[in-house]
C-alpha cells in the first residue's frame, strides 16, 4: 500500500496544531523514526514551562541556592536542558510560574534560561512574582530581555522604578501582555527613558490603567501597533488617531460605569482609519445590560475602513439593534456584525415573543439589504 507524501511542512504544521499541551504526543512522533525525529524533537522544545512547587509539600534537606523549588518535572527539564545544549537553542518560547518563589530565585533562574541554556528564546510568560525588593528580577530583564519579542506578565508585582527598568530593555518587544502587572509605583515624572521598542500587539487588563502609563507604553509605537486591548473603567480617553496602523481593537467596559467615558471613547473611533476589527465586551458586572442609544450610536461612529464588528457579553434588545440599523448609515465597509444575546426587553407572554421574533427576522432582511451578514448568541 503506498505511503502517503508528508512533507516536512505537513508534519510541521501539525505539530504546530497540538500546542504545548501535549508534548508526550510529541516524544511518541520524535521516536517513531529517524527522519521525524529533529521534527518532533523541535516541537517538543519550542516551547518550554517551569512551574514552581510547594516547599511544604516536599522534605528537602538542602535547595541550591540559586534555584527555585520547582517542581521534580521543572528540575529534570532544567537538567535536561544543562546537559544537551543543542536542546536549548530549539527553544523559542519560556512560561514561568513562579508562585512561592522569591525574587532572587526568579531572576537566576530567568538569567540561567536566556544567558545559558536558551540563548534563542523570543518569548517570555512570567505569572504569580510577588514581593518589591530587592530589583533582581528587574535587573535580570533588563540585561537579557534584549532579544526577546514577546512578554507577557500575571499578577507580577514591580518594584520601585522597576517597571520601565524592565522594559527599557527589550527592545526588540513586538507584543506585550499585562494581566494585573501595572506598575503601582509609576510615576511619569521619576520614570526612566521610555522604552523603544515597537509594538504590534499590545493587551491591558489591569483596573488602573492611567494615561500616563498608557503614553508610556506606546509613544514609540504610533507608527506600529496594529492590535489593542484595553481594560474597563478608563478615566481618560485614548486618542486612538494617534496610532497609524492600528487593525484590532478590543474595547472592555464595566457594566457599572458605562458612561461618558466609554462613549468618548467609542465615538473616538470614527477617527481611527485604518481600523478593520472592533470587538466590544463588557466584564460582566452589572449584568451587562445596555439599552438605548448607548450601546447602539457606535454604528452611526464606526471607523471608515471597519469590516468585521464583535458586540460580546451584552443583553441587548432587538427593537434598538433594528432601529439602529434601519436609521445609521454604516460604514460601507462593514461586512459582519456578531451580537450578544437579545432580549425582548420585558415583553412577556406569546405577544412578546412573537414580536421579539419578528424584529430579529426584520434585522436579518434589513441586513441583508445591506450586504451585512449578522449573527447573534441567542434569544433570552
Amino acid at each position: 500500500m503506498p505511503q502517503p507524501n508528508l512533507t516536512d511542512e505537513i508534519i510541521k504544521g501539525i505539530l504546530n496544531e497540538m500546542g504545548p499541551s501535549e508534548p508526550a504526543t510529541k516524544a511518541n512522533v520524535a521516536l517513531a523514526c529517524r527522519r521525524f525525529l529533529p521534527l518532533g524533537r523541535a516541537a517538543l522544545y519550542h516551547s518550554i514551562s517551569f512551574q514552581s512547587d510547594d516547599p511544604d509539600s516536599r522534605d528537602l534537606e538542602y535547595v541550591p541556592a540559586f534555584l527555585p523549588v520547582l517542581t521534580p518535572a521543572s528540575e529534570a527539564l532544567l537538567d535536561t536542558l544543562a546537559d544537551n545544549p543543542r536542546l536549548g537553542d530549539l527553544v523559542r518560547s519560556i512560561s514561568l510560574d513562579l508562585l512561592q518563589v522569591s525574587r532572587p530565585h526568579a531572576a537566576a533562574l530567568i538569567r540561567t534560561l536566556l544567558k545559558n541554556y536558551c540563548k534563542k528564546t523570543e518569548a517570555l510568560e512570567v505569572a504569580e512574582l510577588a514581593g518589591c525588593r530587592p530589583l533582581d528580577f528587574e535587573d535580570t530583564l533588563e540585561e537579557h530581555g534584549k532579544k526577546l519579542r514577546s512578554f507577557t506578565a500575571e499578577s507580577v508585582v514591580w518594584g520601585p522604578g522597576g517597571f520601565s527598568q524592565a522594559l527599557g530593555g527589550m527592545k526588540k518587544l513586538e507584543s506585550l501582555t499585562l494581566i494585573d502587572s501595572l506598575d503601582k509605583w509609576f510615576s511619569a515624572d521619576t520614570a526612566g527613558p521610555r522604552p523603544t521598542f515597537r509594538l504590534k500587539h499590545l493587551d491591558i487588563n489591569h483596573h488602573s490603567l492611567t494615561n500616563d502609563v498608557f503614553d508610556f507604553l506606546t509613544r514609540s509605537s504610533r507608527r506600529s501597533l496594529e492590535t489593542l486591548t484595553l481594560p474597563p473603567d478608563l478615566d481618560f480617553t485614548v486618542n486612538l488617531s494617534l496610532f497609524k496602523a492600528l487593525r484590532s481593537m478590543q474595547y472592555v467596559y464595566s457594566g457599572r460605569s458605562y458612561s461618558k467615558n466609554a462613549q468618548n471613547d467609542l465615538k473616538a473611533l470614527a477617527k481611527c482609519p485604518t481600523l478593520q476589527l472592533l470587538e466590544i465586551a463588557d466584564d460582566g458586572s452589572a449584568g451587562g445590560k445596555i439599552t438605548g442609544w448607548e450601546a447602539w450610536d457606535l454604528l452611526g461612529n464606526l471607523p471608515p475602513a471597519v469590516s468585521h464588528l464583535y458586540v460580546g457579553g451584552l443583553n441587548l434588545l432587538s427593537s434598538y439593534i433594528l432601529k439602529s440599523l434601519q436609521n445609521h448609515a454604516v460604514a460601507p465597509t462593514l461586512s459582519f456584525i456578531q451580537l450578544g444575546k437579545i432580549i425582548g426587553g420585558g415583553r412577556k407572554g406569546s405577544g412578546g415573543v412573537q414580536r421579539t421574533v419578528g424584529e430579529m427576522r426584520q434585522i436579518d432582511q434589513v441586513a441583508e439589504a445591506r450586504g451585512l451578514s449578522v449573527v447573534w448568541a441567542g434569544y433570552e
